[in-house]
């Protein structure tokens, strides 16, 4: 709802470097994965706008070994910022790393050095906690990077440093060039994304409106199994109306309130900002739904009408419509110059409550919100 375009990965390209690398079957399953996952969003991909919703592209570095390496090189300080989390300690390099790293065999002796456990995340669907999850990862992977052992526990944790930093980068990079950015459809990518977000969030020399964009969509993305959840039901159809009736910059704008001077004040608190992009949507539905109910009373009021009197002269004036009887016509006008509303008064007030729900449907909180009950 915040980013005009989100990109994914061409199945080919992302998965055809990884023949001989891997399993047959395990290629063979991200290709579905990749593959399903984009014809899933169809309906956007084609939708008559522009700038696009969604584009299916190949990416460089996934095809160009030379690429690769050098993505390595610029995603290191991501690298070890997350080992740095982990193991609650400063590592100088990726040979620092690798060493300390290597010298972890077991389990237990991971799980003694870790400071930050929360994120030793190899797959969301294997349980919580670090334990778990590298008991998991151990016991399912058969296949290591060149030079590492899948027995050794730290080695491990090492694959997840070096494989999902640089992956999250990429995915950023490309959808930056493009004037985009990236959709990640497995949770535990989408975690990694945010966490690198948030290392790369902390320098206060970032880019503002650059700074501004990580904030909120890690708000959206962190938020969105918890406050945010009714976000993601929000159907694709709806999303196409707001962009094709030009809505989006007042969501984004929505969405966007107050986070500026935030960062402004700290760059890496991103725990402060996502509740103000929760807070800037609590606040829009609230009034949303106030102006519902508002509506609702002023329909009862048929507008300013007493209930009691639209009940007996409305009935006659409908009763005058149906049939035309002039008669009831005649009775009717003339309720009216006593004061009382006549056909034409009420026919009025029900253009005017037409228009305005008309105008509250179209409007941009009015899209986003209609869906909820």
């Amino acid at each position: 709802m915040y980013i005009d375009t989100i990109v994914l990965p061409c199945p080919i390209t992302r998965t055809a470097p990884l023949i001989g690398l891997l399993p047959d079957d395990v290629v063979v399953s991200l290709f579905l994965k990749h593959t399903l996952t984009a014809m899933s969003y169809r309906d956007v991909a084609l939708a008559d706008v522009d700038p696009p919703i969604a584009l299916v592209l190949p990416n460089g570095s996934d095809i160009d070994g030379e690429d690769k390496t050098r993505l390595i090189e610029r995603a290191t300080p991501a690298i070890r910022a997350h080992a740095g989390y982990l193991f609650g300690r400063q590592f100088e390099s990726l040979d620092h790393l690798t060493d300390f790293c290597g010298n972890l065999a077991t389990t237990d002796q991971v799980l003694k050095e870790l400071k930050g456990g929360e994120r030793l995340v190899f797959d969301t669907d294997w349980g919580v906690g670090a334990r778990v999850q590298l008991a998991a990862e151990m016991e399912r992977r058969e296949y290591m990077l060149p030079g590492m052992d899948a027995n050794r526990a730290g080695h491990h944790v090492l694959a997840a440093c070096l494989g999902r930093m640089p992956q999250a980068l990429a995915a950023q990079d490309y959808a930056l060039h493009i004037g985009g950015t990236p959709y990640i459809n497995a949770e535990t990518s989408w975690r990694y994304y945010t966490w690198m977000l948030e290392y790369e969030g902390r320098p206060e020399n970032t880019d503002p409106d650059h700074a501004k964009s990580m904030h909120i969509v890690h708000a959206l993305t962190a938020e969105r199994d918890n406050n945010l959840s009714w976000l993601g039901n929000v159907p694709p159809e709806t999303v196409i109306e707001i962009r094709k009736q030009g809505a989006a910059e007042e969501i984004r704008a929505l969405l966007g309130n107050g986070v500026s001077n935030l960062i402004g004040v700290n760059p890496g608190n991103y725990f402060r900002t996502a509740d103000q992009v929760v807070e800037n949507l609590d606040r829009a539905f609230k009034a949303h739904q106030k102006s519902l109910l508002e509506a609702r009373q002023k329909k009862l009021r048929l507008y300013g009408f007493d209930l009691s009197s639209c009940i007996a002269v409305g009935g006659i004036a409908v009763a005058a419509a149906l049939t035309g009887n002039p008669q009831l016509g005649a009775l009717s006008g003339a309720l009216g110059v006593a004061g009382l509303p006549n056909l034409k008064d009420i026919k009025t007030r029900l253009r005017e409550i037409a228009e305005q729900d008309r105008v509250r449907r179209s409007s941009p909180t009015g899209m986003l919100f209609k869906h909820l009950k």
